[in-house]
């Protein structure tokens, strides 16, 4: 949310409530498609450095909540199949790369 918004990407990015993975998810839903903000991506090959990787807390996967993550680039090593991913937490964690393809446990948006 931070990010998105004072960087100035996209300053009507989640206005309330802050930091609700739900909220977040439903304002992507709500603004992607022709001629939005958003277009959602459906093919992990057409993944680009910024794009949105975002599920809600009440998606179905075991051990897993609500998380962001944006996405940026490739090139892991021989066993990453996907990209990287980098995420942060406004309450407990500093910003991190990811190893993880995450590809299939999210939905993934760009910014047009």
């Amino acid at each position: 949310t931070i990010v998105m918004r004072e960087s100035g990407a996209d300053p009507d990015y989640n206005t309330g409530p802050q930091g609700n993975t739900t909220q977040q998810l439903a304002y992507l839903r709500r603004n992607a498609g022709p001629g939005q903000k958003y277009t959602k991506v459906n093919n992990k090959a057409d993944l680009q450095p910024g794009d949105i990787a975002i599920r809600a807390d009440g998606d179905p996967a075991p051990g897993r909540g609500g998380h962001t993550f944006f996405f940026v680039g490739t090139g892991m090593g021989p066993e990453w199949t996907g990209g990287q991913s980098a995420s942060a937490s406004q309450c407990d964690r500093a910003p991190m790369a990811s190893g993880t393809d995450t590809f299939n446990l999210y939905e993934w948006y760009h910014l047009n």
